[in-house]
């Protein structure tokens, strides 16, 4: 069985389509985990419209964050793997019936692909085929493929085997505001050498709104960003992986740090020792970089003048 665990903080928008897309699901082996974290909207009410649903339960906490309110989830779960469904998002009706498939070899994680939309009819089902899968059983090679973004840069883009889940919940619990899920992987990644396959059947739709947090800028989250960044590097020191992981990690520290690039009143932007960071990071990370970022970073760290940085 497979237990969809799914955070909601006042989702009464999308909450409703959210439901319904898993108890569309073609196969019928799955448990839903409705877990409010102290909602002040209808919340409530329309997850108890759903739970004369025996595999349906719903959860009321106070409310502590997206990654508290998961794990609380993760511990009330039932079933040997685990995918994690945000509130304003949806699974094909496929879903659970495809993984299910795929889980009955011995894989820790099982990635599969995305749908980006903004209307729910914008979705095709997935294609019910057989697929050979790549599998990455090699800890160096997946952890570059995290920091790079080629997988696992949420946990919403795989099914998770619960049990190895549970020996980490101080990194799931990280604190983090901005990139909380590819630091998680990461650790997880290192601390357990998962055997990873890759499914490319797109079987999650991803919710385009662009007043998310992911789509807003504010202090707050210039500082959830140098966080990150603190974090990230705190990892490779800890590790001994810098040298290793330089270009992967390089990649992640630019592609943060390009959000004080596009808003230079950011506090942390004319911080010198980062600027210096971030110019010895460019050309190994030059292959990963998005074409913008290769222009607009190279304009920032090479040819800005510095001077009239004020100083940090």
């Amino acid at each position: 069985m497979i237990s969809i665990i799914v955070p909601i903080y006042n989702g009464e928008t999308h909450l409703d389509a959210c439901i319904q897309s898993v108890l569309r699901q073609t196969s019928p082996d799955w448990e839903l985990l409705l877990v409010d974290d102290g909602s002040a909207d209808a919340t409530p009410n329309i997850c108890a419209h759903y739970l004369s649903d025996g595999r349906v339960k719903y959860f009321r906490k106070p409310n502590s964050g997206v990654q508290d309110t998961r794990w609380f989830g993760l511990e009330r779960a039932s079933g040997r793997y685990v995918v994690f469904l945000d509130a304003d998002d949806i699974l094909v009706s496929s879903s659970v019936g495809i993984l299910q498939r795929y889980l009955e070899q011995e894989i820790d994680i099982l990635t599969f692909g995305m749908q980006r939309f903004i209307l729910p009819e914008e979705l095709w089902e997935a294609r019910d085929a057989c697929f050979q899968l790549p599998m990455t059983k090699d800890k160096c090679a997946l952890m570059k493929k995290i920091l790079s973004g080629k997988c696992l840069s949420c946990v919403c883009g795989g099914v998770y085997r619960r049990e190895m889940l549970m020996r980490h919940e101080e990194q799931f619990r990280n604190r983090l505001r901005i990139g909380e899920d590819t630091m998680f992987n990461l650790e997880l990644a290192y601390a357990e050498t998962p055997c990873v396959a890759e499914l490319p059947a797109e079987l999650y739709g991803y919710r385009i709104n662009e007043q998310s947090v992911s789509h807003t800028y504010d202090n707050a989250r210039l500082d959830a960003v140098h966080d990150a960044i603190l974090y990230l590097k705190r990892f490779l020191l800890r590790t001994g992986l810098e040298d290793v992981l330089k270009r992967e990690a390089g990649f992640r520290f630019l592609l943060l740090w390009s959000t004080y690039v596009f808003h230079p009143d950011a506090t942390y932007y004319p911080d010198k020792a980062m600027r210096k960071r971030m110019k010895r990071y460019y050309f190994p990370a030059f292959r990963y970089l998005y074409p913008y970022l290769r222009v607009y970073l190279f304009i920032d760290l090479f040819l800005f003048p510095i001077r009239f940085i004020k100083p940090s």
